[in-house]
């Protein structure tokens, strides 16, 4: 049977979006999860937060949500299932080019951090395992409490001005740092949230389309 865990829920004053709501409601929680609602922090504050309650309690791996997704009701038993220390699902931008939210880190010609394209997962499925040096964003993502516990401070998050999701990537490199891999789960995917929500779909031949939806019905595949 899974076991229990914390889900880190990160909402504004009111949630933003009532698809949110109705994946939360539909959420399939192993018995004893907590969950540990963040209502009007900054993302890193609230993440900080939420880690320092966790680690203090007993339960046994931490989940980030926020209230600009929507995910699957067994997204936690599907991650709970590839029994590795940390694993995200597929997410994806909410904006034009709605690429994934997975970023390669510095090689020697080029910038600082890019953003992976979809030619980046053409044809992988399952469980992928981020290079060395690649991160993800954390929403959705599941870490096992060893993983916490060896990273020993008070900031696990951290935010870098002017550089975009930085609090994610600080996390990845310390968690890289101290040996770990980041893995995706490709078959777990997530929604992200605009006036519409855009989910990513792989079709028969591999190749990776983001469907737009709207109230849960699918109006437009794109890619770019």
């Amino acid at each position: 049977m899974p076991y229990a865990g914390t889900v880190c829920v990160l909402s504004g004053e009111l949630s933003r979006y009532a698809s949110f709501v109705k994946s939360l409601r539909r959420l399939q929680l192993p018995e004893g999860t907590v969950v540990d609602f963040i209502i009007g922090k900054g993302i890193v504050a609230g993440l900080n937060d939420s880690l320092a309650r966790f680690l203090a309690g007993d339960t046994e791996w931490w989940c980030v949500l926020a209230d600009d997704h929507v995910f699957p009701d067994d997204l936690l038993i599907q991650l709970l299932a590839r029994d590795v220390p940390i694993v995200a699902p597929l997410n994806v931008q909410r904006h034009k080019p709605f690429y994934p939210l997975l970023y390669a880190s510095a090689r020697e010609d080029g910038p600082p951090v890019h953003q992976y394209t979809w030619q980046h997962l053409e044809h992988h499925a399952g469980l992928y395992r981020l290079p060395t040096r690649d991160s993800c964003g954390s929403a959705g993502m599941l870490i096992q409490r060893e993983v916490l516990e060896r990273l020993g401070t008070a900031d696990w998050f951290q935010d870098r001005p002017g550089v975009p999701y930085s609090e994610d990537l600080y996390f990845c490199e310390r968690v890289r740092a101290l040996g770990y891999n980041i893995y995706i789960d490709l078959d777990c995917r997530m929604g992200h949230t605009f006036v519409g929500t855009a989910i990513p779909v792989q079709n028969a031949e591999g190749e990776w389309l983001v469907a737009l939806q709207v109230n849960d019905k699918s109006i437009a595949y794109v890619r770019y």
